[in-house]
Order: structure tokens, then C-alpha cells, then sequence
């Protein structure tokens, strides 16, 4: 086996025509390099799971116009969908730019719950504080957070309360 040294082009063309899933040994063998030095390569060639290696995003100035105008305000996965890419590469070009979420984006964690948060906060605002305009509710959520949060734990409560007494009922019957 080789000690350390550099890949030459030829041994990565071997490896990118002749490695089928599975079989690095053979490779490896071949090359007369160590299993673990063709895994390596393998992966990162990003043939190790037998995918083609990802393409980095390359951002047109079209791209990076409209990450501009909608960063603030939009989802970052609708933003990953839109541009064809990874939300980190949203973020990341986002923060190249020195973009921020707008003031009300930022209130909400949106990783997991936070679209399901502020379509709650929204209806409750909406109908348990019977605020009517659409305009005022991120308004009333900005001023008082702590009473909607209140408000959102009740009902979380209430609905816990009536699984209890379902899940009850029906062990009773």
C-alpha cells in the first residue's frame, strides 16, 4: 500500500467508472490504496451512497435581486423551494448580504412549530381578543406577547382536558 499521497486524475477517473455500491475493497485493491482512503474519496467524489455529488447553487444576480426582496419576509424552506437549494444555503447567502428576517419574522422560532405558533397567535387573536382587522393583529401580538401566550397555554389545556375525558370515556365503555 501507498503511504500518504495524493490522488492522481487517473485514479479518480478508476474510482468514478469502475466503483459499483458496496465494492470499495475492489477499488481499493486495485489502487493499492487502504479501504478507508478509497472510502473517503468515495465520499467525497459523493459517490458513496451511489448519488451523483451534489452541484453548489450558483446564484444569478437575478437570484440574489430576489433573495434580497423576500428574505425578510418569507419562509426560509419557501425560499430553499423557490431557488432550487438547501435552507443553509439561504442562510448563508442571506448572511454574505447581511439580510435579516423583518422584525415581525424574527417574534417567531420557525424551525418545526413556528408556522403552526403564529396561525394560532393569528386566531386567537382574531377570535378570542376579537380583534377584526388583519392589519392590527401583528400589532397586538408585537404589544402583548405574554397574554396571547397565556391565552394559547389555556387552550392547550383545555384541549389535554378533553382528550382525558375522551380517552375515559371510551376505556368506561
Amino acid at each position: 500500500m501507498k503511504p500518504h499521497s495524493l490522488w492522481l486524475p487517473g485514479e479518480l477517473e478508476y474510482l468514478r467508472k469502475n466503483y459499483v455500491q458496496g465494492n470499495s475493497a475492489a477499488c481499493a485493491e486495485h489502487l493499492g490504496r487502504s479501504m478507508a482512503s478509497v472510502r473517503c474519496k468515495l465520499k467525497q467524489l459523493g459517490l458513496s451512497n451511489g448519488k451523483k455529488p451534489k452541484q453548489r447553487k450558483v446564484w444569478s444576480d437575478a437570484d440574489l435581486f430576489m433573495l434580497r426582496c423576500l428574505y425578510p419576509h418569507t419562509f426560509p424552506t419557501v425560499l430553499a423551494v423557490y431557488f432550487k437549494c438547501t435552507v443553509t444555503a439561504v442562510h448563508i447567502k442571506a448572511a454574505m448580504f447581511g439580510l435579516r428576517k423583518s422584525k415581525e419574522m424574527r417574534r417567531y422560532t420557525w424551525h418545526n412549530t413556528g408556522l403552526k405558533v403564529w396561525l394560532a397567535d393569528k386566531f386567537i387573536v382574531k377570535h378570542c381578543f376579537q380583534v377584526k382587522s388583519d392589519d392590527a393583529i401583528p400589532e397586538f401580538i408585537e404589544k402583548y406577547p405574554e397574554l396571547i401566550e397565556l391565552k394559547r397555554n389555556e387552550l392547550k389545556v383545555n384541549g389535554k382536558l378533553r382528550e382525558l375525558k375522551r380517552s375515559a370515556e371510551e376505556s368506561g365503555r
